[in-house]
């Protein structure tokens, strides 16, 4: 499973990469924004965001026929 995360720090990303680490899931990227992900986003199967704000962004940059899945973590 390919998978992006979209966190406001880099201490949040490694955190998140650190939960995600099994052999069945490929990070593919992490960033703090959605416009330094947007490639590997729109080719994920699912996005992993840690700041709600965002969701709405992800949801209208990624392309309509996208059949992923967004996972928000609300802390």
């Amino acid at each position: 499973m390919r998978v992006v995360i979209i966190a406001p720090t880099p201490m949040m990303q490694a955190g998140l990469q650190t939960l995600l680490s099994t052999p069945d899931v490929y990070i593919a990227g992490a960033a703090s924004g959605v416009e330094m992900m947007l490639e590997n986003a729109q080719t994920a199967d699912v996005v992993v965001v840690a700041d709600d704000a965002q969701v709405q962004e992800i949801v209208q940059a990624l392309p309509q026929a996208q059949s992923g899945a967004i996972v928000v973590f609300d802390g």
